[in-house]
């Protein structure tokens, strides 16, 4: 399977470099391209895998994902009502967890698809010591996950019962849950309290993390009611070291079910985590909410996994990322896919520092919204909306990331990516904040090679800067993006323009 998929990748790009690249062509500068098509920037090192055309208001692609999808022998089906006792392989003997459809589907080998009934799975729904999400459970075969109603959402949620909240001394509007066992992360959701996200889903707010500058219950309660009073959503803060977890909701209402506790429950929600065997996972409308991070792919030096999600969905992590990559070669392949109430980045894409070109990453219309949660907004933490690291290659199309904290999009080591329509902003930063609220940032740490960027109609949006290029840094900007900032600051690298 992973000969089939590097195939497909490399095959694509070169039928796209044929029609491109004709006699006399010069690429990035549009010579030799078909009408409104562009193509890849001179110096941008990825086979494109499909062709990208100016629309005139957004830039459309070629891509089909569906093509992508794997060639299935047998599939195993999820739903509530089923058994984890039961061998999945019918409907009428469907399996009851997300856990142990990927178990059920190791157990065949080769190429399994997962067809599960729209629903949400909890970490905290336990039966034989099998949790109904996904529970972080690797898989050792090739995956195909689908809901069976399309377009409706299989949803994984890494959640923890907690121990009665009762109201603080300090302020009756405020509550804490006093635990010992429980693995609470730092990530709160509000079931009653639903707002619309960048791809027109109705999701739960979160309440957001307070940052208290002590931990004595007047100097916690003050913070909370601060955060909730400046986002409207309530507000929480996690006291790990005296194992409290104090909330305050909306409309400061009392603690019920609506309120949901997100657990660390391993390392990610999804997490294709095998270092001897390349393995395939093919994915929609699968949402990932709570654990530490979402959907992570770990690879080694001697495999190369590839991710490919649709319509999918990361959120309300306690510690890490929304989509991510780590180890090694991995290709992660999204359409339509957001991320949001993301303790660190959104998407973040690293390799390994001793392979070449080791992650291959693809953004179509892909968003994020309030990353960076860890930190308090005054904190340059270096939470983004999108990041790319050692030896990453990547396209980004038509993205939108709003409400970050620092750069929205950042680019480093020897990472190149080439980034169309897309919006970087506002900041949840304050105006002012100068060199961490910047739209577009490439470079930070030297590496051999360095960093490029290449951007073609971006905008910024409620930026402190436009485009920063760092040591070992070179950002290109085209004439037509929009930079409201009006400030282009390279403190150490390089700034540059080219001709899409």
């Amino acid at each position: 399977m992973e000969r089939l998929v590097g195939r497909s990748l490399d095959y694509i790009g070169d039928v796209v470099t044929a029609i491109g690249e004709r006699k006399g062509s010069t690429p990035g500068q549009g010579g030799g391209a078909l009408p409104g098509q562009r193509l890849a920037p001179s110096g941008f090192t990825l086979p494109v895998p499909f062709v990208v055309t100016d629309t005139g208001g957004a830039f459309a692609t070629n891509y089909d994902i569906q093509a992508a999808k794997p060639v299935y022998t047998n599939t195993i089906y999820v739903g509530p009502g089923g058994a984890d006792a039961n061998s999945g392989l019918t409907y009428a003997l469907r399996v009851r967890s997300l856990k142990r459809a990927i178990l059920a589907a190791n157990a065949l080998g080769g190429t399994v698809r997962i067809l599960a009934d729209p629903a949400t799975y909890k970490y905290s729904d336990v039966v034989s010591s099998v949790q109904a999400s996904w529970s972080g459970q690797p898989q050792a075969c090739n995956l195909v996950i689908e809901s069976s109603t399309p377009g409706q959402k299989i949803i994984s949620l890494c959640d923890t019962a907690m121990p009665a909240f009762v109201a603080t001394a300090t302020d009756a509007t405020v509550y804490v849950s006093t635990y010992t066992t429980q693995t609470p992360a730092s990530a709160v959701i509000d079931m009653a309290n639903l707002g619309v996200d960048t791809d027109g889903v109705s999701r739960p707010k979160e309440l957001t993390r307070a940052f208290p500058a002590a931990t004595d219950e007047a100097t916690i309660v003050a913070a909370i009611n601060a955060q909730a009073a400046k986002y409207g959503r309530g507000a929480h803060y996690l006291d790990a070291t005296n194992k409290k977890l104090y909330v305050k909701l909306i409309a400061n209402r009392v603690p019920d079910a609506n309120l949901v506790v997100t657990s660390t429950g391993g390392n990610a929600n999804f997490w294709l985590n095998q270092t001897t065997t390349s393995y395939t996972v093919w994915a929609r409308d699968c949402e990932f909410w709570g654990c530490s991070g979402g959907f992570r792919v770990t690879s080694s030096t001697t495999v190369n996994h590839a991710a490919y999600l649709l319509d999918c969905f990361a959120g309300y992590t306690g510690s890490s990322h929304g989509f991510f990559t780590s180890g090694g070669p991995a290709s992660l392949i999204m359409q339509r896919c957001g991320a949001a109430c993301i303790a660190a980045d959104g998407f973040n894409y690293n390799g390994g520092a001793s392979l070449a070109l080791s992650v291959t990453f693809i953004e179509i219309d892909c968003w994020s919204d309030r990353v960076g949660q860890n930190a308090a907004e005054s904190t340059d933490a270096s939470n983004n909306g999108s990041s790319a690291y050692t030896f990453c290659r990547g396209v980004r199309v038509n993205g939108k990331h709003t409400n970050g904290t620092n750069r929205t999009i950042h680019d480093i080591q020897d990472s190149q990516s080439w980034n169309l329509g897309f919006t970087a902003g506002p900041s949840r930063m304050a105006v002012g904040s100068g060199e961490a609220r910047a739209g577009f940032a490439c470079g930070l740490l030297t590496f051999t090679g360095w960093a490029k960027m290449w951007l073609d109609r971006c905008i910024t949006t409620g930026m402190d800067r436009d485009l920063e290029a760092y040591a070992g840094g070179t950002l290109y900007a085209a004439p037509n993006c929009v930079l409201a900032a009006g400030q282009n600051a390279p403190p150490d690298g390089t700034i540059g323009t080219y001709a899409p």
